[in-house]
């Protein structure tokens, strides 16, 4: 009986091939430096065997300096470098952190509150949000509280299938509730910033 062939990923040998490029280095030095047979090497290069987990960390452990992926050597991320990964993370963050607050902003919006951010300097901002006779100024930390807040009880309720309405209803609930920093005077609310 014949056995399976591997599918082995083409771009495991090609990232093996182009870390030895970029640190000029042969397969053959790469392979003494990580205890595999010349022909271990040259198999995984030219896509014949696979770059196993402990050949790749043997790899990236080699070049500290570049900091290279282990993902990326066995060809699962494109993310070539760990600083990479994690520039890709806080992107990321950043990018569900807007679209958060934009749903959020967005369901203040429906319910009627007028919505502005005004940036008090490079790090901070007060978001200013009223309707009709009632205002409430909400510094960075107080806006993410107050976010956390509406999206924990939207979890819960998706949770329950309850109404969209339900959600707006609470916003208003939240808003009084939180303890949050009410001011008739949008000017007072540099105040928030007093340690």
């Amino acid at each position: 009986m014949a056995r399976k062939r591997e599918i082995i990923n083409p771009d495991m040998g090609k990232r093996v091939k182009i870390i030895c490029n970029e640190n000029g280095i042969t397969q053959t030095k790469l392979a003494e430096a990580i205890h595999l047979s010349e022909k271990t090497v040259s198999s995984m290069v030219n896509g014949h065997s696979r770059v196993t987990e402990a050949t790749a960390r043997s790899i990236a452990d080699l070049f500290p300096q570049k900091r290279y992926c282990v993902e990326w050597i066995m060809g699962i991320s494109n993310a070539k470098t760990q600083g990479e990964v994690a520039r890709r993370l806080f992107e990321f963050q950043i990018s569900a952190r807007d679209n958060i607050s934009k749903a959020v902003f967005t369901l203040l919006s429906i319910r009627h509150y007028d919505i502005s951010r005004v940036s008090i300097d490079e790090l901070r901002s007060v978001y200013h949000i009223s309707r009709d006779d009632e205002q409430y100024n909400f510094d960075d930390a107080k806006m993410e509280a107050f976010i956390n807040d509406v999206l924990d009880y939207a979890d819960y309720l998706v949770g329950r299938y309850a109404a969209c309405e339900e959600v707006e209803r609470r916003i208003d609930s939240i808003l009084r509730d939180r303890n949050f920093i009410r001011e008739a005077n949008p000017d007072e609310c540099v105040v928030i910033f007093d340690k």
